[in-house]
Parts: C-alpha cells; structure tokens; sequence
C-alpha cells in the first residue's frame, strides 16, 4: 500500500461519494475534451422504441458538457438539462448555444424546485453577464456556486412551466423523458426513481446511460491490475459490464415505477496512448480524490507500462441503454 493512501483517502464511504460527485468541476475542460460520446445508432433507437413525439420534451439530469445532450439537440428536442457543476453547465451551454430548445441549470436533480406557478424556486443561475451570455454554451462537469453567485431572475435560464391538476408542487409532469448519460448513479436511491416518475407525463419514459469499459484478460490487462493493487490496493476495480447491467436492472425494476425494461447493447473501442488515457484518468472521480503524491505515482506506472507496449492500447466498451416507460397506477 502506498504509505499516503490510507492517510488521504477519507474513509467513510459516504464522504468519499461527495467528494467524487463534485470532482468533475475541477477538469471541466478536460472532461469536455476527453469524454466519450455514445454511438448515433443509440439514439436513433432510443428516439424509436420510446415513441417520443417529435420536438418532445427531455429532463436530463447531470449533462455534463453535452454528450448526449447535442445528439439530442440535434434531433430537434427541447432539452432542460440539471447540472450540478458551474463550469460543467458552461461549458455545456457553450456547446449548444446552436440550439435555442436546450436550457441548461446549474443546479442538482434532488434540488431542483420548480414551482408550479412556473417561477424557478432555486437560486438555478450563475451570474453571467448578458454580453458573454450569448456566447456560453454545452457542458460535462460537476460543482455548485454559493446562492450570492446566482441570479435567480434570469429569465433566460429559467424554464416555464404550467401547473396541471394533480400536480405534485415543483413536479409539474411535463416531459415526455428523463435521461442520464453516465450519471444516474449520483442521485440518492431513494429520491432518484420518484423524482423522475413525478416529473414525467403518464406516457413517459426513463432513458438511463452508460458506457462501461470491459477488461480483457490479457498480459496488459493483468499488469494493469497488478499497478493499481500495488499503488492504491483499496481502489475497487469495475465490475464486467454483464454484471452492472443486470444489477441497474435489477435497481429500475425494484423502484416499481418503471417497466418492462428494455436493455440494448452497443460494443465499441478505442485506441488510448498514455497521454490520452492518462487524462481520461484525470476525469475519473475515484483518481481525481487520490493523494496527489499517490495519483501522480499511479500515472507514472500507467504510462511506463503503455510505453512498454508499443506506446498505445485497445479499451473495449460496451455502450448501454436501459429504456422503461413509466408504470401506469
């Protein structure tokens, strides 16, 4: 064990969760460059079996800097997306400012209040002046501003919404799906399937993504393995992506607000030199809380040990959608 890891690493797991959340924010522009999309035939398939109208209305929760959230865009979707880092909800307007049916809030999903008089009841926008307004756009990322960095009368930022009869407050139940792309795990278990039932219309339906990285058993593989159990032993290594598949079904079936759940698969892979993988890395929470000494040694290894491999490797992925429209009581 790396003599700093016990001391720097906080203990308690829930400690660690929060700090991981909020990492994002910190390499916002990194996330934006290195992050994988997802495939197109994914979204074209999600747009088919939801039977979402065209020009629908999509609550994406954690957009990051816009991964899914431009593909949507782009299929003429109107999107609010729920970001809990600042930088990230820039970087993401900046990256849609091409599309006027996309809003972006720097806010997180379990805190967002939306009234039913149609007024945002958070304080939702950092204070960005209207000159470089124009200019910001599309996010990845993650961390709040304090409620004095925000202008909660911007309108521009602040979605309307009309109340309906029946509607739970700050819930109005207007969108005809919720998604997240590779953060629907932040969200507390016990407010995360509710949530979204109570925002989306009876005909509605929960998009949740993932791209799951798979671990081949091969020499460099192994020798990857071998690092990190010398360097940050209580680091835990991903499950296989069949194995967080049928445990995130298993969590959308036992809420009892969603089903049948329909599960596609999209394998794919990508080619990573040590620069390339090395800040990926930097954008992973779990490296991103690491001791600074112990994460600069874990780089140092990883790169040594592409280097020793002809100076790049294959990472194998297995994109994944889980689809289930809301359950009729």
């Amino acid at each position: 064990m790396h003599r700093q890891e016990r001391k720097d690493l906080p203990l308690k797991a829930a400690e660690r969760h929060q700090l991981r959340k909020r990492s994002f924010d910190a390499v916002a522009r990194l996330y934006d460059r290195v992050r994988p999309g997802y495939p197109e035939s994914l979204f074209d398939e999600l747009v088919e079996l939801s039977g979402i109208p065209r020009g629908g209305r999509i609550l994406e929760i954690g957009p990051g800097t816009g991964q899914a959230t431009l593909p949507l865009a782009r299929r003429s979707f109107s999107v609010l997306g729920l970001e809990l880092g600042a930088s990230m909800a820039r970087a993401c307007r900046r990256n849609c400012r091409e599309f006027p049916n996309v809003q972006i809030l720097n806010v997180a999903f379990e805190d967002w209040k939306p009234a039913e008089n149609g007024d945002c009841t958070a304080p939702l926008v950092p204070t960005v002046p209207r000159a470089r307004r124009a200019k910001t756009g599309t996010v990845r990322g993650k961390q709040g501003l304090s409620s004095a960095e925000f202008d909660a009368s911007a309108p521009r930022d602040c979605p309307s919404f009309s109340a309906l009869p029946g509607t739970v407050p700050g819930f109005p139940k207007t969108f005809d799906m919720v998604l997240a792309a590779t953060a629907f795990h932040w969200i507390p278990y016990k407010v995360a399937y509710s949530r979204c039932a109570r925002a989306l219309k009876p005909s509605g339906s929960l998009a949740l993504l993932w791209n799951f990285a798979d671990t081949p058993e091969t020499k460099f593989y192994r020798d990857l393995h071998r690092i990190y159990r010398r360097i940050v032993p209580r680091t835990r290594l991903s499950l296989l992506p069949e194995l967080r598949i049928e445990r995130q079904r298993k969590k959308i079936v036992n809420s009892g607000l969603f089903g049948p759940v329909t599960i596609l698969r999209y394998p794919w892979q990508s080619e990573y030199t040590a620069d390339r993988y090395i800040g990926l890395l930097r954008t992973m929470s779990d490296h991103a809380i690491l001791a600074p000494q112990v994460r600069r040694d874990l780089f140092r290894a990883i790169r040594r040990l592409i280097d020793d491999n002809g100076g790049s490797f294959i990472r194998p992925i297995t994109a994944t959608l889980f689809l289930a429209p809301k359950r009729q009581r």
